[in-house]
């Protein structure tokens, strides 16, 4: 038993449950943009067919619709215009000019031209009606153009696609489809179905049939176009240039060279079938729009199986494990890498200290007197190094004891860096301990010295003086207790000068012996207390490092337990959306199936329906006239 055919009104029932149903599915994904990418429902299929004449520049669209009308004049050619104008049938003849600022002109057909070549920028649309039976039911709109930098006439080109009943695709012979063409397309066909396929220009280009091929193979073997969306489509070669001669000359069989009478085939039967191409289109719509919707879900679907691999688990059981591990065993290796490190801090510090050692009696023993000063500054400033550099190494080492410590844990770096801010400074640094002692002495045999020899000096300056003073009666000047004291005063300068001519050969030697011995106690003090130091250092660091060890493992299993908990979380999170994510492809897919059912049948019904050969305006009818 055959199955009834389905009328107009349960097909239009159908589609408007379909969209319903499509809807409430997008608003369960989320799917927002492909629910702007649907757009607005259709109003319906209108009383005429809009069929967009749609191509780059410069490829002969508006010669196309001059030849078709047969009034190779109507539409203005090469204008750069960026708005769209509609052909329709009307009488009086006249044109209605959709200005930019909301304003609609109403004017002579013989002003077209102006309009949109002088004033091209002001103009968003045209519509221009002649009179002309053959589109009672049909529209053709001129496009500005796919390509181009102009983004104006881009949008008044796709704005077009809104109401469109059908595509007429026009290529030029001189080139091959291009890429901007192609993706026009590619965008073009999610919502128009059908699509006619002109090739203009043969007449002008010897190779034409050459790129027509290509042309048809290129569409056909897109990547981003079904198998089997143009699987037999066919361009349809067409020369304006022989068109518009044949209305010249009254010739129709240059007319029927031109190729013009296959085009208004096409035309005619979309005409003929426009309430099923709308439907058709708003099919399309939804088809394009359920195929969104599905894949969006299989990228989730995707995307939360890679979140909760199995091998994601297993990386962080097998961390879980280490750290447990780690856990029980660092501390029999501890108290061995401490105790390494400070023999090995120790052992360079003896080094050193020797050294300085040293470094020091070469010093003393190349000293001058002008050398005293910085010879006490020197050792010093050695100590401090020395001081500086040992506290460097029981870092150094400290922070590669953690380092080991806590290989494998995670956020290491950072206990490291927290542990070298724990460690203990040095108490004093040798300059601090050297400032407290008093500086090196002096010789203490100096000051007897001195009064010995100035006494000395003056007996024997007596002695030399008296014989002097006897030769000229002046004795008694010396022995004389009142005049004593005078002769004291006149002997006094000599003695001071033989103590410091013998200061000169003993002063070098007391202050050098003195440094030396004082530098001696210095360094022994010092380094006594920087060894102190490396000890302290190393026990407080002991302890550092067990409080940072513990609490870097502790905190590291406790973040990847958690880590296991959220992952295990989100598996359940995942097998529950996952649930979810099958429930509604399994919604999809039947309305996909529905969507292609109706399709189907309303391609088939649109066949029945279309002119046969020979009716007017078929392939095989008349050629178009020239009013």
């Amino acid at each position: 038993m055959s199955t009834p055919p389905t009328t107009g009104a349960q097909q239009l029932t159908d589609v408007v449950g379909l969209r319903s149903a499509l809807e409430a599915i997008l608003r369960d994904i989320g799917a927002d943009s492909v629910q702007h990418r649907l757009g607005p429902r259709p109003a319906g299929g209108g009383d005429s067919a809009k069929v967009v004449v749609v191509g780059e520049v410069q490829t002969g669209k508006s010669s196309l619709i001059n030849a078709l009308l047969g009034r190779p004049d109507l539409l203005p050619v090469d204008v750069g215009a960026s708005a769209l104008v509609a052909v329709g049938s009307g009488a009086p003849e006249r044109i209605r000019a959709h200005l930019g600022d909301g304003h609609v002109v109403t004017d002579g057909l013989d002003h077209l031209d102006r309009y949109l070549r002088e004033n091209p920028a002001e103009v968003s649309r045209v519509d221009v009606r002649i009179d002309d039976p053959r589109l009672t039911e049909l529209t053709l709109l001129d496009t500005p153009g796919t390509g181009g930098m102009n983004a104006a006439a881009a949008r008044a080109t796709r704005t077009a696609l809104d109401d469109a009943t059908a595509l007429m695709f026009v290529c030029s012979a001189a080139a091959k489809i291009s890429l901007t063409e192609r993706a026009f397309l590619v965008e073009a066909v999610r919502r128009i179905d059908r699509v006619v396929f002109v090739l203009t220009k043969i007449d002008a280009y010897a190779s034409w049939e050459e790129n027509l091929r290509e042309n048809e193979d290129t569409v056909r073997g897109h990547a981003r176009l079904p198998d089997t969306r143009f699987a037999d489509l066919a361009f349809l070669p067409v020369s304006a240039h022989l068109a518009r001669l044949g209305v010249a000359r009254n010739e129709p069989a240059l007319i029927a060279d031109s190729g013009i009478a296959a085009v208004w085939a096409q035309l005619a039967a979309i005409a003929a079938t426009h309430t099923h191409h709308a439907q058709l289109n708003e099919l399309r719509a939804i088809r394009s729009a359920l195929s969104d919707a599905y894949r969006i879900l299989g990228e989730r679907a995707h995307a939360i199986d890679d979140s909760t691999t199995a091998d994601t688990i297993a990386s962080i059981t097998e961390q879980c494990d280490n750290l447990r591990k780690m856990n029980a065993t660092w501390r029999t290796s501890f108290a061995r890498e401490v105790e390494t490190a400070r023999d090995d801090v120790h052992k360079q510090f003896n080094s050193r200290s020797r050294q300085l050692r040293v470094d020091c009696e070469h010093k003393f023993a190349e000293a001058t007197r002008g050398h005293i000063a910085q010879l006490e500054t020197g050792v010093v400033e050695d100590l401090c190094e020395l001081q500086r550099q040992t506290d460097t190494d029981v870092r150094e080492h400290v922070v590669e004891i953690a380092r080991r410590m806590l290989t494998g844990v995670p956020a290491a770096e950072s206990a490291v860096a927290e542990l070298t801010e724990q460690l203990p400074r040095p108490t004093d640094t040798p300059s601090d301990y050297l400032a407290t002692r008093p500086p090196p002495p002096k010789d203490p045999c100096e000051a007897m010295i001195g009064i010995q020899t100035t006494l000395l000096g003056a007996n024997m300056a007596r002695t030399v003086l008296s014989a002097g003073l006897s030769s000229v009666g002046l004795a008694g000047l010396v022995a004389n207790p009142l005049t004593a004291p005078i002769a004291a005063v006149l002997t006094v300068p000599f003695g001071l000068v033989w103590y410091r001519l013998q200061k000169r050969t003993k002063q070098h030697a007391a202050d050098v012996a003195g440094l030396r011995t004082w530098a001696s106690s210095s360094i022994a003090d010092a380094t006594a207390e920087i060894r102190a130091d490396i000890d302290r250092g190393f026990r407080h660091a002991s302890y550092a490092l067990q409080e940072a060890v513990e609490q870097a493992l502790v905190d590291a299993q406790a973040q990847a337990a958690e880590q296991q908990d959220a992952l295990h979380r989100a598996r359940k999170d995942a097998a529950i959306e996952k649930a979810r994510i099958d429930q509604l492809k399994k919604r999809v897919r039947p309305l996909q199936q529905s969507c292609d059912r109706q399709m189907t049948a309303l391609r088939a019904q649109t066949q029945t329906d279309a002119p046969t050969a020979g009716s007017p305006g078929s392939r095989g009818g008349p050629p178009p006239s020239g009013g």
